[in-house]
């Protein structure tokens, strides 16, 4: 890392490391930003589509019912800006395979359990570092990450982005180990007690700085998009997980790490602050859109059946579909806590109304899909 691309000191300044390195020491929060009619215009339609996004899922019978099918997008694009290779449509089809734990796949199901247990504690905990560690372990333990001290912020100094294991070539370089305590009791700090920004600007400034600090070994890529939404939901800006930036940083993820850098390099915290709202209010839109069409969906669906006298079982199985296109006979079963022949029953009724096809074409280990709600939720993908 060269310390002459570093331009300002306004986001942090460049040490030296053992070796004739340097590093990145980022300041501490919050930082002075400059909010122009630009950004209050942009903040404002992302405030509205944000909070449009998670009235419309609160509205829902059950919010499960079309925001799981969301998060995994927002789950699989996050681990695809890591280089993982599973698309959206994939990740949806997990609940049905025997996931190893040491695959990439594993990944996107822990990520998932997380935030589902990030909801929780935040009911009775605040978002503190120690909160952040268990989040981290919970998404490392395992063969992927077992090298990189699940939970345990890193003792070593890391490179970001050296080529051909040549140090001097790290395109960044966090600050050193013995600095990442303080730095993360800081961001604790001003996570709960600095109101003085709207939350979401404090949110893509806590994104920023947690990236900047590295605090961790491995996944901090990962854990820092999940973390983004679970902050928010801290501070009851939100009423469900539905911040889903992944699928816009990943379709722009040159530009999204360019401007990431470009803090700590050039001090650019108004250009990055642009971007995330304007990927805040985009996805919003995108996602209020699907929720809507599941809806409609939903509900015209289940008039037919009703009309045609479906079973209980039919009518919970539809929602079983809209919370997850995919399913087999033995998901069902399991899932609805049925016989193997009411499961049956179930999907030939569906499969008759046209709402669901088997898309494999063997009569053993059938495998049916919900077209209509893959078409909805992975049509940004």
């Amino acid at each position: 890392m060269d310390p002459m691309h570093f331009t300002s000191q306004r986001t942090g300044v460049v040490v030296p490391i053992p070796g004739g390195l340097h590093a990145f020491m980022p300041n501490h929060l919050p930082p002075v930003i400059t909010i122009d009619r630009e950004m209050l215009s942009l903040l404002s339609l992302a405030e509205h589509a944000l909070g449009g996004l998670d009235a419309a899922v609160g509205m829902l019978p059950n919010p499960d019912l079309a925001l799981s099918p969301l998060l995994y997008g927002e789950l699989s694009a996050s681990c695809r800006i890591e280089g993982a290779k599973m698309g959206w449509d994939d990740s949806l089809q997990l609940v049905l395979e025997d996931v190893c734990p040491d695959c990439e796949e594993h990944d996107i199901l822990k990520c998932l359990d997380m935030l589902r247990v990030g909801q929780a504690d935040l009911a009775s905990v605040p978002f503190t570092a120690k909160f952040i560690q268990r989040l981290h372990f919970g998404i490392m333990a395992g063969a992927l990450g077992a090298h990189a001290s699940p939970g345990d912020y890193r003792q070593i100094q890391v490179f970001v982005g050296a080529r051909k294991s040549r140090l001097s070539t790290a395109s960044y370089v966090p600050p050193p180990q013995q600095e990442v305590s303080v730095l993360m009791e800081d961001l604790e700090r001003y996570a709960i007690e600095d109101h003085a920004l709207p939350p979401l600007l404090q949110c893509a400034i806590l994104h920023a700085q947690f990236e900047m600090i590295h605090p961790f070994r491995d996944g901090n890529g990962k854990l820092g998009r999940l973390l983004m939404g679970l902050f928010l939901y801290s501070r009851r800006a939100l009423r469900h997980p539905v911040l889903l930036v992944s699928p816009y940083f990943e379709r722009n993820r040159r530009e999204y790490y360019h401007l990431l850098r470009a803090v700590s390099h050039h001090g650019e915290w108004e250009k990055w602050l642009l971007f995330f709202l304007d990927a805040v209010a985009r996805q919003s839109r995108e996602a209020l859109e699907t929720v809507q069409h599941i809806a409609a969906l939903r509900e015209e669906t289940r008039n037919r059946l009703i009309a045609a006298r479906a079973t209980d079982t039919t009518l919970r199985l539809l929602d079983t579909l809209l919370e997850n296109p995919y399913v087999t006979t033995s998901y069902v079963t399991q899932k609805l806590g049925v016989t193997v022949p009411t499961a049956r029953g179930a999907l030939a009724v569906l499969e008759n109304l046209g709402f669901i096809e088997e898309i494999t074409g063997r009569k053993r280990g059938q495998r049916f899909c919900a077209t209509a709600v893959v078409d909805a939720v992975v049509k940004h993908d």
